[in-house]
C-alpha cells in the first residue's frame, strides 16, 4: 500500500474544491472587460501656425517660354506705393535667388545708371511704361529677359490673433485605432455575458467638438507682389504672376514669394512651400 506525503494529501482536496467552484462559475465572472482607449490629447496652436500663410501664386506662363541657365535676366526696381524702399529690396531678392539658381543677372543699379545716361529717368522716376522701357533699353541691357513689377503690400503691425486648441492628426489616428479595437473587444465581451458599460466618444465626435480658444497679440507681416517676365528681343510677356501672404517677418514673406515666382517662370513647377504646414 502506497502512501503520499502529508502536504500532498492535504493539497488534493483543496485543488478539487477550487476546480468545482470554477466549473460552476459563469464565463462573465472569469473575463476582464476591455479597457476604454485614452482620449486624444489636444494642444495649442503656435502663433506661427496662425500667422504664416502659404504661397498661393496666381500666374500664367506662355508655352514658348524657356529661360535657360546660359541666358541673362535683368531685374528692375519694383514699383512701391509707400516709399518704404521695398521695391529695391524685392529686386535684390530676385537677383540673389536667380544667381543661386545659376543664372546671369543684370542688377538694378546698372539698369538705373543706363537709364540715366540715356535720359530715360529723371528725379528717380520715368514716365515710360514697362514695355516701352524694354523696347528702349533692349540691346543696351545685353539681357535676354527683363523682370519688373510692383509691391502691392509691404507692412508689419501688431495684431490680436485667435489661437485654437486642436487635436493633431497623429493623435486622432492613434485614438481611431484604439477605438476600433475597443469596439471589437466589446463585441467579444458581450457574447461572453460581460457587456462594456463605459461610454466612449467616437473619433468623429472629437473632430467635431469645439476646441478652446484664446486671444494673443503677435507681429504680423503682410507682403504682396505682382511681377512680369518679358523677352527683351520681342517685348513679349512670357510670364505674369501675383500673390500676397502673411508671415512673421517681412523679409521671410518676401523671400517665399520671390522663390515661388522664379521657380514658376524658370521651370513651370509650383513652389513647394515647406514653411507652412
Amino acid at each position: 500500500m502506497s502512501t503520499r506525503p502529508l502536504h500532498i494529501a492535504l493539497r488534493l482536496p483543496l485543488v478539487a474544491a477550487v476546480s468545482l467552484m470554477l466549473a460552476g462559475c459563469h464565463p462573465a465572472m472569469l473575463m476582464t472587460r476591455p479597457t476604454p482607449p485614452m482620449p486624444p490629447k489636444g494642444e495649442w496652436q503656435t502663433v506661427r501656425d496662425i500667422i504664416v500663410t502659404p504661397v498661393a501664386l496666381d500666374s500664367r506662363r506662355e508655352p514658348w517660354l524657356n529661360v535657360t541657365s546660359g541666358q541673362t535676366v535683368a531685374i528692375m526696381n519694383f514699383k512701391e506705393q509707400e516709399g518704404n524702399g521695398s521695391g529695391s529690396l524685392v529686386a535684390d531678392a530676385f537677383i540673389l535667388d536667380l544667381q543661386r539658381k545659376g543664372h546671369k543677372v543684370v542688377d538694378r543699379e546698372h539698369i538705373e545708371k543706363l537709364m540715366k545716361e540715356q535720359g530715360l529717368m529723371a528725379q528717380g522716376a520715368t514716365k515710360l511704361t514697362d514695355i516701352e522701357l524694354v523696347q528702349r533699353l533692349g540691346k543696351l541691357l545685353q539681357a535676354d529677359y527683363l523682370v519688373f513689377g510692383a509691391v502691392t503690400e509691404y507692412k508689419s503691425e501688431n495684431r490680436e490673433v485667435r489661437v485654437n486648441r486642436i487635436i493633431p492628426d497623429a493623435e486622432l489616428e492613434r485614438y481611431e485605432n484604439q477605438y476600433q479595437a475597443y469596439l471589437a473587444n466589446c463585441r467579444t465581451s458581450q457574447m461572453m455575458g460581460a457587456p462594456c458599460t463605459t461610454q466612449v466618444r467616437s473619433p468623429q465626435e472629437y473632430r467635431e467638438a469645439d476646441g478652446a480658444t484664446r486671444q494673443q497679440f503677435a507681429r504680423v507681416a503682410n507682403v504682396g507682389l505682382t511681377a512680369k517676365l518679358v523677352e527683351v528681343k520681342t517685348s513679349r510677356i512670357g510670364w505674369v504672376g501675383q500673390t500676397s501672404l502673411s508671415d512673421e517677418k517681412l523679409q521671410d514673406g518676401m523671400k517665399r514669394i520671390v522663390e515661388a515666382m522664379t521657380k514658376d517662370f524658370l521651370t513651370n513647377e509650383k513652389y513647394a512651400d515647406r514653411t507652412t504646414k
